[in-house]
């Protein structure tokens, strides 16, 4: 009798022992399921290829002209009147293409590549301008399908996303575009694609801020950490969004200009926003809460950034040289 309840106490204690382990098994699945869905979802793993060649034939290897802003799918009047100032402009100073900061989407999500929306707040937005948009993604396009964002890249003949990740060269000048969506991975991939540096000037490109005095403010410590450690002595200008404003910050004997530019579509004026201004540890040199964006020239002698508002006034330059 006393043998066969402790063969049963041991068969118990087998069967408790295999449930745990079962239990665990499917619990860990199902987070690295998790995570890798995130990570698809937020379009963490890019391509193995990117899905189309940036169209850069026309851009001379002496110079290059761009502009930038983000935060433009709204498809309202701000938004249009943004692109009738950039047209304005960009015909007056010359312009070879745009860098697109992400949220390009707000009126409602993209689910697929033949999406109407794309039309709707893109291609009709921007239909006078005539160079090509390099786009990155923003936290409100994760809401539908990124990956839909970068198969509109091959039906386009403006819009261009060729992965969630991407570098090109123009001019004197190396752009980087990244994910920010993706935490540490971001800047990870960004000290990846720095490792081949040459001699141009360097841009880097992505949604979230590292350092703003708008609404969101300073990103959080540890990607301000990991840029004062691996980039602000390779990077000469980093452009951001997410924040609705035009801004300039730098930090006292670093070579990183920061540059927000997410007013292109939103913007920061209403009081409620005003009171959730945050002020940054960067030394912010200008600051603008109305709509606009920034036109940049670059040589391979100096760098020239120039902030304009949605009725086409500059505002605000600076210049870098070397």
């Amino acid at each position: 009798m006393i043998i066969v309840i402790k063969v049963m106490k041991s068969r118990r204690r087998l069967l408790v022992a295999t449930i745990l382990i079962v239990v665990v098994a499917l619990s860990y699945f199902a987070v690295v399921d998790r995570i890798e869905y995130e990570k698809l979802k937020r379009g963490c793993d890019s391509l193995e290829k990117d899905v189309i060649k940036l169209p850069l034939e026309h851009v001379r290897k002496d110079e290059v002209s761009f502009i930038a802003f983000g935060d433009g799918g709204t498809a309202d009047v701000n938004a249009i009147k943004v692109a009738s100032a950039i047209d304005r402009v960009c015909k007056s100073n010359g312009c070879d293409f745009a860098l697109l900061l992400g949220d390009n989407f707000y009126v409602a999500d993209v689910y697929k590549a033949d999406d109407p929306l794309f039309k709707i707040v893109f291609e009709d937005i921007y239909k006078d301008l005539n160079f090509p948009f390099f786009a990155i993604i923003g936290n409100h396009d994760k809401r539908g399908s990124v990956r839909a964002q970068v198969e509109y890249s091959k039906r386009s003949q403006k819009w261009y996303m060729p992965n969630f990740d991407y570098t090109f060269s123009a001019g004197p000048v190396k752009f980087i575009a990244t994910n920010t969506n993706c935490k540490v991975l971001r800047w990870q991939k960004v000290d990846e694609k720095l490792a081949d540096r040459t001699d141009d000037w360097v841009v880097v490109y992505g949604h979230h801020p590292v350092y703003s005095s708008g609404i969101h403010g300073d990103d959080w410590i540890f990607s301000r950490w990991y840029w004062g450690k691996y980039f602000l002595n390779k990077v000469d200008l980093y452009f951001a969004g997410h924040d609705h404003h035009l801004e300039h910050l730098r930090l006292a004997d670093t070579r990183t200009d920061f540059i927000i530019a997410g007013s292109g579509g939103k913007n920061s004026l209403s009081s409620d926003d005003q009171k959730k201004l945050s002020p940054s540890r960067a030394d912010s040199k200008f600051a603008d809460y109305g709509n606009g964006f920034v036109w940049t020239k670059a040589t391979k002698s100096r760098l020239e950034v120039s902030y304009y508002s949605a009725d086409g006034e500059k505002l605000y330059s600076f210049t870098k040289s070397r």
